[in-house]
């Protein structure tokens, strides 16, 4: 999914970049280069976002087909396919951050997880939504259903839930976790220590959980979560001796989580 969300978001900027070229204000402009370039675009463009935004992907087909007119330009066509382009824009290239939905009793956890974050997406607040946590947590006086709902709105989101006893005691948290759901937005689940996968219910389940604490396969794991946070944030994949470093920094995170008492 993130794969598809990066190619995406590469051919819509590409195409923008295209259609700026042909500066097209006017009609009886011939067709060419550029002309077919954008059309290439667009048919590659297509199939990865058809099932998702079906009427934006049927005005572009319609007018994808009809952009060349016998050698010229159709600036209505033309029109279609730059508004088309600029709405998906404002779909699919919003800022990425990361939406921790937990319950306040495990803020020991998440702490550890944010902290762990840091050091390799960054620590500036646009890049992380958590509750629980100083300089990521909801504004004083903010309504919390409200705040959610605009950094959705406002930000492509990857959420990251995680999964505790104490979690499935919350509506607040059931909500986001279906909000997360209804939206198809990216998602990592983690499991607390104490966290049984088989008492898991929801819409995100035992089918979609990723890491488990403290399972035997919990390093891997978290090679599979890094390499996703860093694909979804657009980062360079880490050099040998980065990655290095990211394992003492995954062993300690693990360690820290797999002590909490509860």
């Amino acid at each position: 999914m993130i794969e598809n969300k990066m190619q995406i978001r590469e051919l819509i900027k590409k195409g923008l970049v295209i259609i700026d070229k042909m500066g097209l204000f006017y009609t009886n402009t011939p067709a060419g280069n550029n002309t077919k370039e954008l059309i290439k675009v667009i048919k590659s463009l297509f199939p990865l976002i058809q099932s998702q935004q079906p009427v934006i992907s049927e005005v572009l087909a319609e007018a994808t087909l009809r952009l060349n007119s016998n050698g010229i330009i159709n600036a209505f066509n033309f029109g279609d396919v730059r508004t088309s382009l600029k709405v998906l824009k404002s779909i699919y290239c919003r800022p990425p951050k990361i939406f921790i939905s937990h319950k306040s009793e495990d803020k020991p956890f998440v702490d550890a997880l944010v902290d762990l974050l840091r050091l390799y997406i960054g620590s500036e607040a646009d890049k992380i939504f958590c509750s629980s946590v100083p300089n990521y947590r909801i504004d004083l006086g903010k309504e919390i259903y409200s705040q959610i709902a605009t950094q959705f709105a406002d930000n492509d989101v990857f959420t990251i839930i995680v999964h505790s006893p104490r979690y499935y005691q919350s509506s607040v948290c059931l909500n986001e976790m279906g909000a997360s759901w209804i939206l198809n937005t990216d998602c990592c689940s983690f499991l607390t220590s104490d966290c049984d996968i088989n008492k898991l219910n929801g819409v995100i389940d035992k089918r979609y959980i990723s890491i488990k604490v403290n399972n035997e396969d919990a390093e891997e794991r978290m090679n599979e979560f890094l390499c996703e946070v860093m694909d979804f944030f657009e980062l360079p994949k880490l050099e040998f001796k980065a990655f290095s470093q990211w394992e003492k920094d995954r062993d300690k995170f693990l360690a820290i989580v797999n002590a909490i008492k509860y």
